[in-house]
């Protein structure tokens, strides 16, 4: 049996990422490696990404993407721009999470990664995480609190390493990669 692959999207436009987006990367990174599912790398620009020490290649740009190659998608919480809250995702990253939907493959969303899911209409009506200060940019799904949060195909973390570092709560990206990966598993 062939190994399962994840697509990791990092979005931002700078291509330097702090420590802790580069320690939320790592983690989820590694873990994909644990339950042996392979990652690829999706960014806008294909350009290689540093993190502090670092240099990450990306394999594929948003829409070189067909979502028929991987078992799930993962947005992490942490782009290069902090927590900064994008006004709009690329179409590319839209149309993706929505091909990954209709076709109930994984998908995980960290913090404001989260976002990106309500932009593509994939939380209405289901329950999510994220930072309580930020669940009102979601009216449309049912706010569960900032843990992680399981409905159906759609794992949702509110704590990334940037958020437990900054409020002093726990970091929740290795709970949501081993769910993603359980969800990945059973529906192979």
């Amino acid at each position: 049996m062939m190994p399962a692959k994840a697509l990791l999207v990092l979005r931002g436009g700078e291509l330097v990422f702090s420590r802790l987006a580069g320690r939320e990367f790592f983690t989820i990174m590694a873990l994909l490696s644990e339950y042996e599912i392979e990652a690829a790398v999706a960014t806008e620009s294909m350009r290689p990404i540093r993190f502090r020490g670092a240099l990450v290649r990306s394999a594929l740009r948003f829409g070189d993407v067909s979502e028929k190659d991987y078992a799930g998608i993962i947005i992490p919480g942490a782009g290069a721009d902090g927590d900064r809250i994008y006004e709009r995702d690329p179409p590319a990253i839209i149309e993706l999470l929505r091909s990954f939907n209709e076709r109930k493959k994984a998908i995980a969303a960290q913090s404001i990664g989260v976002l990106a899911l309500a932009r593509a209409g994939i939380l209405d009506g289901v329950k999510f995480a994220i930072e309580e200060r930020y669940a009102p940019l979601v009216p449309l799904g049912l706010f569960q609190g900032a843990g992680v949060v399981v409905d159906g195909n759609i794992v949702t973390s509110g704590a990334s390493p940037l958020n437990a570092s900054q409020r002093g709560g726990v970091d929740s990206t290795a709970a949501m990669v081993r769910r993603f990966a359980a969800y990945v598993m059973t529906h192979m």
